[in-house]
């Protein structure tokens, strides 16, 4: 069912992507101007997200769906944790940079601040997203020594998310769902698409 107001915001993304690629065509000097708003109003969003969690959270034994945080009411979970995954891959890039190195503990505490928010949106697809990138994207492209220093910031970013006890019992939560339900049934769909695949490929 075609449900107009589900499809208004990721219709506003595409339409602003198409302008922001138009303008930096033209202009790609302003790029890093571009870039840096989209890291303020992430953080912004970000720090209200988290503040949104912990005003609502009632303690492990209470989390239920309505947990999962957003920047503002009515965003959507899955809007605002995928809309933070270019600007922590931005303070990502950022962290590596030589340009940037003054900037280094400013861009880790921000990428920390952004894993924290994708973990308390429940987004479990933006998780998968997350980590996906990483993986696949940077990971072979670093030297040794980088990947040693990203070793060390997976060990930080993971070692700090743990003294918090709510972020970490909030994940645990949302994975056992995900295990107990199948991802709110997706698995189900995937298998049974992969079925209709093998039988008619241009179909399924």
């Amino acid at each position: 069912i075609f449900y107009w107001p589900t499809y208004f915001q990721t219709l506003q993304a595409f339409i602003a992507t198409l302008l922001i690629a138009d303008y930096l065509a033209r202009s790609p000097k302003h790029l890093n101007t571009i870039l840096n708003a989209y890291l303020t109003v992430s953080v912004a969003l970000s720090a209200l997200a988290i503040y949104n969690f912990i005003a609502n959270v009632g303690g492990a034994a209470n989390f239920t769906a309505s947990t999962r945080t957003e920047g503002f009411e009515g965003q959507g979970v899955e809007h605002f944790a995928f809309g933070l995954i270019p600007a922590l891959y931005t303070a990502f890039h950022r962290l590596w940079r030589p340009e940037y190195r003054h900037l280094r503990w400013l861009n880790l505490s921000i990428i920390l601040m952004f894993v924290t928010s994708i973990i308390l949106s429940g987004t479990r697809g933006a998780w998968l997203a997350t980590l996906g990138g990483l993986l696949l994207v940077y990971l072979p492209k670093f030297t040794f020594r980088q990947f040693l220093a990203f070793v060390l910031t997976l060990s930080l970013g993971a070692g700090i998310a743990l003294q918090i006890p709510a972020v970490t019992d909030f994940a645990r939560y949302r994975a056992q769902d995900a295990i107990s339900s199948g991802g709110s049934g997706r698995v189900g769909i995937w298998l049974v698409s992969w079925q209709v695949y093998l039988q008619h490929p241009m179909l399924g």
